[in-house]
């Protein structure tokens, strides 16, 4: 992982922690923390689990991500895509952020949580898809089946595919979502999108 992209997460978590830290004393002592999947609240929680979970959450996945990339079995194979493994993480973190700032403005009265994190999260899968087709074969990053991770050929033809895929679906998830769509349809198209390179991966099974 490069370092400039550290940095860029470390600043995302500084902002998202100084966010909270500044909405604190605005926000009532309970605060909704978990929506059901009619977008209403259904989890409370003390003010204090809005500034500490999002920066909690990103510098686990920071601190995990970066460490795991950073050991001697991983940084070889992760080297020749490391500006698109970066991108990736630090997309992940903002995403968080996103989520910090749609759940305090859902405590002062805004809900837009529901609608709010299943665009984000289709966007983000978008950004995700659009980078399969620069990772090489590893570990930690990919479409990982038995196939793609036992030959390159599998691996490139899988993760080309998928890079088309996943940003289309991912699209048309965000627009749906963007369209007032379902539940149901958004977990839908979040499952075709997750399937649906796997499953392309089947074709070299045998090669």
């Amino acid at each position: 992982m490069k370092r400039r992209h550290i940095v860029y997460c470390l600043l995302i978590i500084l902002a998202t922690f100084l966010f909270g830290l500044a909405r604190y004393s605005a926000l009532p002592d309970v605060v909704p923390v978990h929506w059901g999947v009619a977008g209403k609240p259904d989890g409370w929680a003390g003010k204090a689990f809005l500034l500490w979970f999002a920066p909690i959450v990103q510098i686990f996945l920071l601190v995990l991500i970066a460490g795991l990339a950073a050991l001697p079995s991983q940084a070889r194979r992760v080297a020749p895509f490391a500006v698109a493994f970066g991108q990736t993480i630090v997309a992940f973190i903002a995403f968080f952020a996103w989520l910090e700032w749609l759940m305090v403005e859902a405590a002062l009265g805004r809900d837009m949580v529901a609608q709010g994190i299943m665009a984000a999260m289709f966007l983000l899968f978008a950004f995700v898809g659009r980078m399969m087709g620069k990772i090489r074969r590893n570990s930690l990053m990919g479409i990982r089946t038995p196939w793609t991770l036992g030959s390159d050929q599998a691996w490139d033809g899988t993760h080309r595919w998928a890079a088309k895929f996943m940003v289309a679906v991912a699209l048309v998830g965000l627009v749906a979502t963007l369209a007032g769509a379902s539940f149901w349809i958004q977990l839908a198209l979040l499952t075709v999108w997750a399937l649906g390179p796997v499953l392309y991966s089947l074709r070299y099974r045998r090669t």
